[in-house]
């Protein structure tokens, strides 16, 4: 590699060797015609300092044992790939000399009569490629929206008048003439590996790349198929390929400066450039989107929206791919597992986890490292923390995620109910082989996922059955609190709806809407302007929850605020009735720990029959007298158990009625 970057060295040295005896020529006009340069202070360059600086240029060369006239590799496979004429090959050259020996700058502040401009102009830079200074066609070349400039293999300084405007090749174009194309940080950190997967697909795209169409939008819902796909007919038509993952990249809302620096780092490893989703970028700035449209390599866009031609001043090659299924996951878990030497059967991770390849491959990588900290080998549980790894963060704005700890023994249900939550279960585990393998996907716009909904009182259980059902997948639970998005301002509660499934879109996770009776009141006949655009709303939410390819829940505490037209639509409604006597007394004995010793009087069965509280308010009670004898001796008793069921009583602005508390009123501190 060493000899390779001191060859192109040679190259880019001897070519700025070439400038002098136009630069001689130059001087000795500039000689005849100028006063010696001087920045009014005493400094100055006089006629001998640049005759030394010129000197001095002349063995530039010698010691590298290279002629003047030797073609500069790496110039002439820019010039030919972002197709410069000879004027911007030889101001690309020119402005790149001072940076290849300081003395070439003397010489440019020689002739721009300023001590402080050692930079080359565009005034020197035309008389060099002896045009005249008022050539328009030339002078166009040299502008802010020319070659040089828009692909960023020069920085103009755009301001002044034209012939002072000064050309500096940037740091990483002069690395790169010189033989050093380590990508920089700001694209480095967003450059993401490609993991190739074959699909009918790929010979469209393929089919689209022999026909030189080289620009193109591929578009998949799930967005964790598309770089697969385009990466694989990008091999397969032997072209070399770099992913940029905009999610990764830190452009701060204004994407025009990152894509651009990204489209010339793709050119500097004459590679095809994938880069995507677009999603990432804020719909006001998509216009930024045009840089790519005039790049010298291949750029294949992807994301989940749809193309919008306004984004563009050419439209992209629009390809449609759909998410990797099932099979396709299975055996990229398979071979992840295989390379990283863990003997799991992939199925419930191809069955659950919807991870794009590369993801696959870093979810693997981290249950590796989970399950080594513990001094374990890989199992069911290391896996799903790997994939839940994989999550953005995004979500977690809009979101509380919970991490599941509890099981279905913590959770004290009917036994109806219990079941629904088991075939709750098992039908997002097998939605893929209903879909793909028995072609039940039905008609319409409905995804993959499944929407279910939790009704019930407040304190029922219906959380913690999300967070059961969150836990037997292996997946988060994020909690939407509905009342935070319904806006009584008209179109923005589908605003926030949409933010939501937006960021929902690829994370592996449960997405558990609270509060919904904020929304989903009983709809009514329209009477009024309020009543159509409450109907609107709700019938937005449905519309997103049947695109959405994850599993939704909501929750109600009212079965008859939901209309028929909206229940119709779901695939599941689990109902979570008030605990009977025998139900709560399995709720105390759960929130009880064993570790809290407890008095003799205590009698959890009398407490259930006479107090009719819901889980929720067992946990509470539970809590408070646990607080109350850790107060005292350590031990729980029956006085410390009913003062806390009084203390809910109170929170819920219940009657303490002496036939309820019996002889324990006595015992209530009032």
């Amino acid at each position: 590699m060493s000899g390779e970057a001191g060859s192109v060295r040679r190259d880019i040295v001897a070519l700025a060797a070439a400038l002098l005896p136009g630069l001689i020529t130059l001087v000795a006009r500039h000689r005849a015609h100028a006063s010696v340069p001087s920045d009014g202070r005493g400094g100055f360059i006089s006629d001998a300092d640049v005759d030394t600086a010129l000197t001095g240029l002349e063995s530039l060369t010698e010691s590298l044992d290279v002629e003047p006239s030797l073609p500069a590799t790496a110039v002439d496979d820019l010039a030919g790939l972002f197709g410069l004429a000879e004027l911007e090959r030889l101001a690309l050259v020119a402005a790149a000399a001072p940076d290849v020996d300081a003395r070439f700058g003397v010489v440019y502040a020689y002739l721009n009569d300023d001590v402080h401009l050692g930079s080359l102009t565009t005034g020197v830079v035309l008389e060099l490629a002896g045009t005249a200074v008022w050539d328009g066609e030339a002078r166009a070349r040299l502008f802010a929206d020319g070659v040089l400039a828009r692909s960023g293999l020069v920085e103009l300084q755009a301001d002044g008048a034209f012939l002072r405007r000064t050309l500096v090749v940037p740091d990483r174009v002069l690395r790169h003439l010189l033989g050093d194309d380590r990508v920089p940080d700001e694209i480095e950190r967003s450059v993401a590996p490609l993991v190739p997967v074959d699909h009918a697909v790929v010979a469209t795209m393929r089919a689209l790349f022999a026909e030189q169409r080289w620009f193109l939008y591929v578009r998949s819902v799930t967005g964790d198929s598309a770089p697969s796909f385009a990466g694989r007919a990008l091999h397969d038509s032997n072209v070399a390929t770099m992913h940029v993952d905009l999610t990764r990249a830190p452009f701060d809302g204004r994407p025009d400066e990152f894509l651009r620096v990204a489209v010339r780092e793709a050119a500097l490893h004459y590679s095809a450039l994938v880069i995507g989703p677009i999603d990432a970028i804020a719909v006001e700035h998509r216009a930024a989107l045009d840089v790519t449209v005039r790049s010298p390599v291949p750029v294949v866009l992807y994301g989940r929206t749809s193309w919008d031609p306004a984004w563009t001043r050419v439209d992209p090659v629009l390809v449609e791919v759909p998410g990797l299924d099932r099979t396709q996951r299975l055996e990229l878990w398979r071979q992840a597992l295989g390379d990283a030497g863990i003997e799991l059967d992939p199925a419930h991770a191809a069955a659950t986890y919807h991870l794009a390849p590369a993801d696959i491959i870093r979810g693997v990588e981290a249950a590796a490292v989970f399950a080594s900290s513990r001094g374990q080998v890989v199992d069911e549980q290391a896996i799903a923390y790997g994939a839940r790894s994989q999550n953005a963060i995004a979500l977690e704005r809009l979101a509380r995620r919970i991490t599941p700890r509890a099981g279905f023994d913590d959770l004290v249900v009917p036994d109806r109910t219990r079941r629904q939550l088991h075939e709750l279960v098992a039908w997002v585990e097998n939605r893929d082989r209903v879909i793909d393998e028995l072609g039940m996907r039905g008609q319409g716009t409905k995804g993959r996922g499944v929407a279910g909904l939790f009704v019930g009182s407040s304190g029922t259980g219906k959380t913690l059955a999300a967070e059961v059902v969150a836990g037997e997948l292996g997946l988060d639970l994020y909690v939407i609190d509905l009342s935070t998005v319904v806006s009584k301002y008209i179109g923005e509660t589908e605003e926030n709806l949409e933010r939501v499934f937006r960021e929902a879109t690829g994370v592996n996770g449960i997405l558990f809407f609270d509060e919904a009776d904020a929304l989903f009141g009983k709809r009514s006949e329209v009477s009024d302007s309020k009543d159509r655009y409450a109907n609107m709303e709700v019938a937005y939410l449905l519309q997103r929850m049947e695109q959405f390819d994850g599993l939704s829940l909501l929750a109600s505490n009212l079965r008859a605020n939901l209309d028929e037209a909206f229940t119709r639509r779901l695939d599941f409604v689990v109902t979570f009735p008030d605990p009977p006597p025998a139900e709560r007394e399995r709720i105390w004995e759960v929130h009880l720990p064993a570790l809290l010793p407890r008095a003799d009087d205590v009698d959890l069965a009398n407490l259930a029959a006479r107090f009719s509280l819901s889980g929720g308010e067992i946990a509470n009670a539970a809590r408070a007298a646990a607080h109350g004898a850790l107060r005292e001796d350590g031990t729980v008793t029956m006085a410390l158990l009913v003062n806390a069921v009084a203390r809910e009583y109170t929170k819920i602005g219940r009657l303490l009625r002496p036939d309820d508390f019996g002889e324990w009123l006595a015992d209530i501190d009032r």
